[in-house]
Parts: C-alpha cells; sequence; structure tokens
C-alpha cells in the first residue's frame, strides 16, 4: 500500500531545442521521508527541480503539491505553499550578517520582525552555525567555512517553516566527516515532519539517509527503490554508479 504523497508529477516534459530534458516523467515523494534523486549530469534533475517549484514551466504533464495542483505557479507562490529548494551555489547577501541572511528567508511569511529574528537564531542552532547570538548577529559572510555556507542555503529554506524541501546538492566539496555531520542535520530535519527531496552526486550521503531513491538518466526514470535495490540495479550500475559502490548492511 501506497502511503500518502507529497509531492506528485506526472508526464512531465520539457524541451530545450533539441534536447529533451524531461521525457514522460513521473515522479512521486512520499511525505515525511527522504527521497534521493540521482543521476549522471544531464540526467533532467535540476529540470524537474526547476519545474516543480515554478522556475520553468513544463511542455506538458501535471504536478500537485498536498493534493493542490500548482503546475506553472511562480516559484514565490509555491513557496507560500510550503515547498521550497536550496540552490547548489549558495549566494549570501554581501553586506548582511549571518543572522540577517538567514532572517530574510523567513521575513516574507510572517509580520512579527521579533518573532522571525528568534526564529532565525534557533534554526541556526538547530544546524550548529555559530550558535552565540552575538557572534551570528556579527558575523559576516566571508568569514564562514565552506559546511557553513552550504548549510545557510538550508537556514533559509527553514526560515520559512516549509512542508517540503528540495535540497541541491549539499554535499558537494565536503570531507567525509562534514558529510556525516550535514547527513545527520538531515536526518533530524526529517524528524520534525518535513519532507526532503535529495538531489546528491555524493553516495556517502544519499545512500545513508534516503528512505527511497529514483534515478533519472536523459530525461527518464530508470529505476527506483530502496538504497539496498538502487544499489544492485544492474541498469543503474552501468549508467552511473559504476562498480564501485556496495550497498551496506
Amino acid at each position: 500500500m501506497l502511503n500518502e504523497a507529497i509531492l506528485e508529477a506526472r508526464k512531465l516534459s520539457k524541451r530545450f531545442g533539441g534536447l529533451i530534458a524531461l521525457d514522460n516523467l513521473d515522479i512521486r515523494v512520499e511525505k515525511g521521508k527522504i527521497t534521493g534523486l540521482i543521476g549522471p549530469n544531464g540526467a533532467g534533475k535540476t529540470t524537474f527541480v526547476n519545474v516543480v517549484t515554478g522556475f520553468l514551466t513544463p511542455d506538458s504533464g501535471k504536478v500537485w503539491f498536498k493534493g493542490k495542483e500548482i503546475t506553472g505557479a511562480s516559484p514565490s507562490k509555491i513557496a507560500k505553499y510550503g515547498l521550497v529548494r536550496t540552490f547548489q551555489e549558495v549566494r549570501p547577501l554581501e553586506g548582511l550578517t549571518l543572522l540577517e541572511n538567514v532572517l530574510i528567508g523567513g521575513i516574507a511569511f510572517t509580520k512579527d520582525l521579533a518573532k522571525a529574528r528568534q526564529s532565525a537564531f534557533e534554526i541556526l542552532k538547530f544546524l550548529n552555525i555559530r550558535t552565540d547570538l552575538l557572534c551570528a548577529r556579527d558575523i559576516y559572510l566571508e568569514e564562514l567555512t565552506a559546511r557553513e555556507v552550504k548549510l545557510l542555503g538550508l537556514a533559509r529554506a527553514l526560515a520559512t517553516n516549509p512542508s517540503m524541501i528540495i535540497i541541491d546538492e549539499i554535499a558537494a566539496g565536503l570531507n567525509p566527516k562534514e558529510v556525516d555531520e550535514v547527513s545527520e542535520i538531515l536526518r533530524k530535519i526529517k524528524e520534525k515532519g518535513i519532507t526532503i527531496l535529495l538531489i546528491e552526486h555524493v553516495m556517502r550521503a544519499v545512500m545513508s539517509i534516503s528512505d527511497y531513491i529514483v534515478v533519472l538518466h536523459q530525461g527518464k526514470k530508470i529505476a527506483e527503490g530502496t538504497p539496498r535495490e538502487i544499489a544492485q540495479d544492474e541498469k543503474v550500475i552501468e549508467v552511473y554508479l559504476g562498480g564501485e559502490f556496495n550497498a551496506r548492511g
């Protein structure tokens, strides 16, 4: 029996000239789970995310979020419904402090500035980023580590009080210890009842924390299943994983 879907895309197609980026794609994300979305470069992952979050309009197909059709809605409207995303390249707002950069994420969703500021600080503590209030209030972005910059994008998303976050390659460029730390943070976000769709190339992260994984190749879904099932899928190994990965446990 299928569990409740929070996000569902049916028969999505998107072309860029002669390039087929999405080819009649169906994807279903279960509420309260971490779903990994993997595949080689050019597989269609970013196009899919851009379509479901309103940055692109599909040529055909539809998207539902929490039972409401959101196909073609604006990114801001979709965010207000509770579906937000991070970006692979985090772009801090220069001239603002760490706390102000997080505050910017939530201020559009509440008229209570004091409440938004307190929420921003609580999020920084939750993510273990400069947990002293004075530090968070006074530090500027050029002083942050690579890990902290990555988590800043996640902090902004959390500041909107979302139901679901699409997280784009948060583990890229991090060392194994940092990858494990970030993976544990994502588990804690899931424990808060927030659904996660994780787009990731770092298998150490995606295989260890995903409840379910969808694999794309050339705009099509070629496999889906548990991490163990995906790690043993011959087609996935051929086009993406190679022979280096063995499923854990």
